[in-house]
């Protein structure tokens, strides 16, 4: 191990003793910590990067005295999920705690925890005050040495942003400089033999949802809080709360094995445990959608009725219902529940997160911005039969936005409604406390077959980048299973847009092409739609490299499914090992490109060698176990 500058003041081991945090303070009384691998694939994840906050009453970023430091203590954890790339999570790590006083003699502690596959770290105000503390900047940055970046431009305002939707960059020199107004976590980086993605968690009604900042001083790159301007320039970027406080939990996820990065729990272990003591009534599962192949068709009720009656045939267990239902009138919406009660489909209404935060139109809206108003709209569609909302346009991570979110699924848990958040933030772990959120779009997903003429030629580069990104930190509503063309053509096959539904992991699963495309199609195709889960046990990645291809496999109990997805212009073809993933012998469906992009060849086989993943220019591939 090699710590640069000062010695340390503290240090804390993952259990495997591979990978270290230590933090120190120079003789100016600055603070700093970097993240070091030992051993044969050692190397940097970050050179030494600042530390510190500042309250409107104190700083804490330059004359800092070490006061003592902990015992490193083991912190172990076991919870279950309803889903996610796992629901049985076992979790192991060390922690330590570290004191400083500033010059005035104000305490502040760091709390420090290493696990091997990844840091996490988070400032702490012990003291107690009756009246709120103002945080009004933190100096917290990322330095990396030189390397690759995958990024995510975070949004300027405007009519329908910030919402986490913007292209990642794909492999860029780390450090490099562009007209953006931040970057949204996550953030993934490979440097110095490591793998690196950069996120938070832990993010409550105490606290903002914080992103990089758009100017990283060599490979450096600084934590910045929301843009005043977001959410119509409403509410405050600042963050105001009482003592004792501390902050979201910053994580550097990090291995030399980009698959132990992919496979992280981190985000979901530093989130508080369930609030919600029975989860037996939140159910996972598979959704209608009609907005994607017309906008309009939430308005028609004979639309609805044919989402509901393809959910219904396929085993689907929802139908969402999206902007501006309320203009069938409550009578017919009722209706719909009914019908689709009866064939066991749940109804999913959409709302607008409603307030001055935001302009846009579509409705109902104003009815998830106020808690009674909330509550009473809420306790109204349940006692319908609702069975969950999709709630969109957020536009702001600040933190009254943040207790909106939060407010949202509390009172969504107590009607025993589950939630999909739309245009809204990124993961930051609520799954964890509030399992009745079973997805998060933040990604700019299938919708935009309708909205971007760039995404046509964008799309499979981005869905071979978003499984080592953004859907490492949660489920991610993309809406996959296009198969049909609407405005802008997709240039992803068959296969391709069929892997999908295995490779993007999420609760609610939003199959998103009309009832005439996927009643066309051929049986074993139709097969794979009744019988893919959305629940899994394990993740692993078979292979990979983003922006490139990709190929994972997901384990559903003892069933194994393996998705691919190739991003390039170019075939490639990935090569299974059975003994893996314990498939020697089992018999095995494999579905892949045909001829021509929208034709699939399906072939049954029996695993008894290596098995071949053959991935066309901008193909897929689906292997499952023989129906």
């Amino acid at each position: 191990m090699h710590i640069i500058g000062p010695e340390p003041i503290a240090v804390v081991a993952s259990p495997d003793d591979q990978l270290v945090l230590a933090v120190t303070v120079d003789e100016d009384g600055a603070a700093s910590y970097q993240v070091v691998r030992r051993g044969n694939d050692g190397g940097h994840a970050l050179l030494p990067s600042p530390l510190g906050l500042s309250r409107e009453d104190a700083n804490f970023t330059t004359g800092l005295v070490h006061e003592a430091t902990s015992e490193p203590e083991v912190v172990t954890e076991d919870y279950q999920l309803v889903a996610g790339k796992r629901r049985q999570v076992s979790t192991e790590g060390r922690e330590l705690v570290t004191r400083l006083r500033n010059a005035d003699g104000q305490p502040l502690e760091l709390v420090m925890r290493a696990f091997d596959d990844g840091v996490a770290f988070r400032y702490r105000f012990p003291d107690t005050t009756a009246e709120p503390c103002r945080i009004v900047a933190e100096r917290t940055g990322f330095a990396l040495p030189s390397g690759r970046a995958w990024l995510q431009p975070y949004d300027w305002p405007g009519w329908a942003t910030p919402a986490h939707e913007a292209y990642y960059s794909n492999g860029t020199p780390i450090g490099l400089r562009m007209p953006v107004a931040g970057y949204t976590f996550p953030a993934l980086f490979e440097a110095d033999g490591q793998w690196i993605l950069i996120t938070e968690s832990g993010v409550d009604g105490s606290g903002a949802g914080s992103h990089l900042g758009a100017r990283p001083i060599g490979g450096e790159y600084p934590i910045e809080p929301p843009l005043a301007t977001d959410g119509n320039g409403h509410f405050t970027a600042d963050v105001e709360h009482p003592l004792p406080w501390a902050s979201p939990w910053r994580l550097v996820i990090t291995h030399p094995q980009l698959g132990r990065v992919v496979s992280t729990s981190l985000v979901t272990d530093h989130a508080p445990a369930s609030a919600i003591d029975d989860t037996s009534w939140v159910t996972p599962g598979r959704v209608a959608w009609s907005w994607w192949s017309d906008h309009d068709s939430p308005r028609d009720s004979s639309a609805q009725r044919r989402y509901i009656d393809v959910a219904a045939d396929m085993g689907w267990e929802y139908c969402l219902i999206d902007a501006n239902w309320n203009q069938l009138g409550d009578g017919v919406v009722i209706g719909l529940v009914e019908y689709a009660r009866a064939q066991d489909v749940g109804i999913v209404l959409w709302y607008n997160s409603g307030g001055p935060t935001n302009i846009v139109p579509e409705a109902p809206r104003d009815r998830m911005d106020h808690a009674a108003v909330r509550q009473a709209e809420l306790a109204t569609i349940a006692d319908w039969g609702v069975r969950g909302i999709k709630v969109d346009f957020f536009h702001s991570d600040k933190q009254e936005m943040i207790g909106r979110y939060l407010g949202i699924l509390e009172d969504a848990a107590a009607a025993g409604l589950v939630v999909a958040f739309h245009g809204c933030t990124v993961p930051r772990g609520w799954e964890r406390t509030w399992p009745n959120l079973l997805t998060m779009e933040a990604v700019r997903g299938a919708e935009q077959y309708s909205l971007d003429p760039l995404y046509t030629e964008r799309a499979p580069e981005l869905n071979t980048i978003l499984p080592f990104t953004r859907n490492v930190v949660g489920s991610m509503d993309y809406t996959p299973v296009t198969f049909s063309h609407i405005r802008f053509p997709h240039t992803t096959t068959f296969a391709h847009e069929l892997a999908l539904c295995v490779v993007f992991e999420s609760g609610l699963q939003h199959l998103a092409d009309s009832v005439e495309s996927y009643r066309s199609l051929p049986e074993p195709v139709l097969g794979v739609l009744r019988d893919v889960p959305v629940v899994w046990d394990e993740l692993v990645l078979v292979d990979g490299d983003p922006g490139q291809y990709v190929a994972l496999a997901r384990r559903h109990r003892d069933a194994w499914w393996v998705g691919a997805l190739n991003g390039t212009d170019e075939p490639i073809e990935v090569t299974l090992d059975p003994q893996r993933l314990g498939l020697t012998g089992a018999h095995l469906q494999r579905v892949s490109d045909g001829p021509t992009g929208d034709e699939l060849t399906v072939e049954d086989l029996v695993a008894d060698g290596p098995v071949r993943l053959p991935l066309a220019p901008r193909g897929g591939c689906l292997l499952r176990p023989a129906p």
